[in-house]
């Protein structure tokens, strides 16, 4: 029966006894006119109360009169009439609570009238408008005590309320509209109530495990604001611990970052609440409790590494902290560090709103302390770039003076000076000497406090150390030289004992060592980054100058050697050959009317044939191969791993080319060449050279 048909039943029993409902008085659209009667011009002139408006024969509805009727003059008894007399005296919300209590019988029986023997009444009002009792939980566990009393619209007084509820799968209560089964609504009423108070308990538990995120938004913005206004570590740091230990109520808290020395080890950096007696302590990130942050990104709780025998000397590392969560600063897939908080100062352990809210404070931290780094870096970024540019002007000032003067002595004078500007107290550079086949110091420090100048102190070009740095071609910092046979071999005892540092700069060309600047002792060893920069660039710079400066002033020298520096690498090539086994064959070409030639056809012409035999020979000429002209008209090739049988042909055609491309009609090139192979034809270079020298 639905709702209109009660109303509807309920008018015709007042009409019964002649009475006027509300219901009547209600004008249909066609009786609808204006009214003009007494009591609406009283109200116009606030004359008449609201209580004279009502005519004496319209019965005025009470709240309880939807609940009773008159049973008197209808035969009827009403819904107080068959409750016991302390029941009646109780209020409404006090008899349904009764009613509908867990602790209440059986639900869902149609009431008796007194006096009818037990005999059933039937309600006007439909007994499915009794709401259903809720299902009892067996265990105990979920049913609520006598003050969590259900209220007549299915709420519990006391706990959750079925708008907290989110996302029913169906509704609890349900409406039946087959005739047929009238007779079990009571009794299904009842099952599904009982069914659905186990449910509410599941559903009110599930909805809250999933909405216990911290929603403050206010707090988390007023706290992100003063966080990313932090422009220094310091500032940072204060507010991020601060406001945890204020919002949450910590008794102490730590902030631990990567060491810049090392990033796998984090340090403490700053902390609120506790003296840590080992600000030093060192903690390894790459595993244990500290890797478990990069590979879960969120609050780790150290209690759980109570037990762990493999981390229990990192757990009493956070338990000397007062350590009992961690929360990563982590953003955009980065750690950047992590917040160590201690034990709550409040009653009850952590909330999982709490964690929420230390994690929202630890991302917007992770992404202030990541705006930090970023500026650090680029601000040391620029500074050394500024200092770079500084150091590069002074040097390249250093050397234009240099090479103005175009003096050694003078250009030793100036690498002093600058070498103690930049903190070197002993130094020396070394320039290579064909000659002596070794490196020769050339200049040193003022006090050459290691006695190289004025000893006959050399390092050969097959030393064990030269080798090194023509290999690898790169800069050799030291500390301690014991470690390194190669240093120790080239310099004596006393010379070792004065040096603090042993740093080498290599200048190579190709495969080749031009020289090095080598720094056996700095005023302060502490800043040696500082002393290596300035040294690798200073020493590309120096070793250039010099090897300009030579070379200006063998030009202009009295004395001028072209032919043994020829001879060095001639007997170079003949010794390695020796040493792996392999032959070596030389080729010696003369032109025997080469005077004739430059006398019929003058410089030109005897300087473009010339050209054109360097262009032929080296043509024809393979990566080990190399040839030397020794004199006006005389050229010699070195062939190393290729005997006679190869060499021959290759000086047939070499000959051949070069005669065929100079034809006169007035003379003709006579172009001749003699072979000789070690160790067919000799063990010596000079022998062999002697026996193809008279072609």
């Amino acid at each position: 029966m639905g709702l209109l048909e009660k109303a509807l039943e309920y008018k015709k029993e007042i009409n019964s006894k002649g009475q006027d409902t509300l219901i009547d008085r209600i004008q249909g659209p066609a009786e609808t006119a204006f009214m003009t009667d007494e009591p609406e011009m009283a109200k116009k002139e606030g004359k008449e109360s609201a209580a004279s408006r009502l005519e004496p024969d319209v019965f005025e509805l009470k709240d309880d009169d939807l609940f009773e009727l008159p049973s008197d003059d209808m035969g009827h008894a009403s819904r107080d009439a068959v409750r016991p007399e302390e029941e009646q005296a109780k209020p409404v919300l006090d008899s349904f609570d009764d009613e509908f209590s867990i602790d209440a019988g059986p639900q869902g029986a149609e009431p008796h009238a007194a006096g009818s023997g037990g005999k059933v009444i039937p309600d006007p009002l439909g007994p499915e408008d009794l709401p259903p009792s809720l299902k009892v939980d067996p265990g105990g566990k979920n049913a609520p005590s006598g003050a969590e009393s259900v209220s007549p619209a299915g709420k519990n007084a006391d706990g959750p309320q079925p708008g907290d509820i989110k996302k029913y799968d169906e509704e609890p209560f349900i409406n039946y509209n087959d005739d047929e089964a009238i007779s079990h609504k009571g009794q299904d009423s009842v099952r599904r109530g009982k069914d659905f108070l186990g449910e509410i308990a599941g559903r009110v538990d599930k909805a809250s495990r999933q909405d216990k995120r911290f929603h403050d938004f206010m707090v988390l913005y007023e706290i992100g604001k003063e966080i990313v206004k932090a422009e220094t570590r310091s500032e940072l740091y204060d507010v991020v611990l601060f406001s945890i230990m204020g919002q949450i109520g910590v008794s102490s808290s730590s902030i631990l970052i990567p060491d810049p020395a090392d990033p796998k080890r984090w340090i403490i950096a700053d902390s609120r609440g506790i003296s840590i007696k080992n600000p030093t302590m060192l903690f390894d990130s790459s595993a244990g409790i500290l890797g478990n942050i990069f590979k879960r990104r969120e609050i780790i709780d150290l209690d759980n590494f109570k037990s762990s025998t493999g981390s229990a000397d990192e757990y009493f590392k956070f338990v000397s902290i007062d350590a009992r969560l961690l929360s990563p600063l982590s953003y955009d897939q980065k750690v950047f560090g992590a917040v160590a908080l201690g034990e709550k100062i409040t009653i009850g352990d952590y909330t999982d709103a709490e964690k929420d809210f230390i994690l929202s404070i630890s991302e917007i931290a992770a992404v202030a302390l990541g705006r930090i780094n970023a500026i650090e870096s680029n601000r040391m970024e620029a500074e050394r770039y500024k200092s770079e540019a500084a150091l590069w002007a002074k040097l390249e000032a250093l050397q234009s003076d240099m090479l103005s003067r175009a003096d050694l002595k003078a250009t030793g004078e100036v690498t002093r000076a600058a070498m103690m500007e930049a903190g070197v107290e002993s130094f020396a550079i070394f320039l290579k000497s064909e000659k002596e086949r070794a490196y020769v110091p050339v200049i040193v420090d003022s006090g050459d406090s290691l006695g190289l100048s004025d000893s006959s102190f050399r390092i050969p070009m097959d030393h064990p150390l030269a080798i090194r740095m023509r290999e690898e071609k790169r800069a050799l910092r030291v500390e301690d030289v014991s470690p390194f046979d190669s240093v120790q071999s080239a310099f004596t005892e006393s010379q070792l004992r004065r040096m603090n540092v042993f740093y080498i700069d290599p200048h190579c060309v190709g495969s080749d060592l031009k020289g090095f600047t080598a720094v056996f002792r700095i005023s302060d060893p502490t800043d040696s980054e500082g002393a290596g920069s300035f040294l690798q660039r200073f020493s590309r710079v120096i070793i250039s100058a010099i090897l300009e400066i030579k070379e200006a002033d063998a030009a202009g020298g009295r004395f001028v050697d072209s032919v043994e520096p020829s001879l060095r690498r001639i007997n170079s090539a003949f010794e390695h050959a020796k040493t792996v086994g392999i032959p070596i064959t030389f080729v010696h070409f003369s032109i025997k009317n080469f005077k004739r030639y430059y006398g019929l056809y003058g410089t030109a012409e005897a300087g473009e044939l010339l050209a054109r035999c360097e262009r032929v020979i080296a043509a024809r000429l393979s990566d080990s191969d190399f040839a030397v002209r020794l004199d006006r008209n005389k050229f010699i090739l070195v062939l190393p791993g290729k005997n006679k049988k190869f060499a021959i042909p290759l000086a047939n055609s070499v000959r051949n080319e070069i005669t065929q491309s100079v034809k006169k009609k007035e003379m003709q090139l006579m172009l001749v060449y003699l072979t000789a192979e070690s160790p067919e034809d000799g063990d010596d270079l000079y022998t062999l050279l002697d026996s193809i020298e008279s072609a």
